[in-house]
């Protein structure tokens, strides 16, 4: 599996997400994506980079890990 998380990069700005989009250029992420399972409703269980990560990885909430 492969996990990838990039930070402050909103899903229409991948050409994965928006098909057919000129604006989008992505052309690595979009050749794997090509191949690959995409989770067209996933979100984040905070609003920043951080706290999303250590929840991620922990599977716990950001606040009672003592993220905010």
């Amino acid at each position: 599996m492969v996990l990838i998380s990039l930070d402050t990069t909103r899903a229409d700005a991948l050409a994965a997400f928006v098909a057919g989009d000129p604006g989008s250029f992505t052309p690595h992420l979009d050749a794997l994506a090509a191949q690959a399972r995409v989770f067209r409703a996933a979100f984040s269980p905070a609003g920043l980079t951080g706290p999303a990560h250590a929840a991620l990885w922990s599977g716990a909430a950001p606040p009672p890990i003592g993220c905010r």
